[in-house]
């Protein structure tokens, strides 16, 4: 299935009160609330673009191109649950994720465990398709 339209995680469940945790931002980036966030340093988030990304948060709110801010405030709360899109599959419930494109997940490996690319742990199974939304409780 092509995937033609992906927007940013949808916050389905949190059991306190979210952890708005601020990241610097480039002025002239635009960045979606639901984002995944890629971290860099120093605590510099961007859109995450790519596969294994380190987890710099889910964008809490917009950020536009130009407008002046140079901060963002990015979910990392333990236990949140977001709908995330699936890259690849299948993934099944309880197994680790990580970024996998723009706005994407895919099923870790070993390998991600030590370098901070863990997102949380997928909540249900996917059927292996791209383009599937599944629940992902943030680690």
């Amino acid at each position: 299935m092509a995937i033609t339209s992906i927007s940013g995680a949808v916050l389905i469940e949190s059991h306190a009160a979210l952890n708005g945790t601020t990241r610097t931002v480039a002025d002239g980036t635009t960045i979606s609330a639901g984002n995944l966030l890629k971290l860099a340093d120093p605590n510099t988030a961007s859109a995450s673009s790519g596969s294994n990304d380190i987890f710099g948060g889910v964008a809490m709110a917009d950020k536009l191109a130009d407008d002046g801010s140079t901060t963002l405030s990015a979910d990392m709360s333990p236990g949140s649950v977001y709908l995330m899109w699936t890259a690849d599959g299948p993934i099944t419930a309880g197994e680790a994720v990580v970024t996998s494109g723009a706005n994407l997940i895919s099923g870790a490996n070993v390998g991600d465990f030590p370098t901070g690319a863990i997102i949380g742990y997928a909540e249900s199974d996917s059927a292996g398709g791209a383009g599937e939304q599944i629940p992902v409780r943030l680690k």
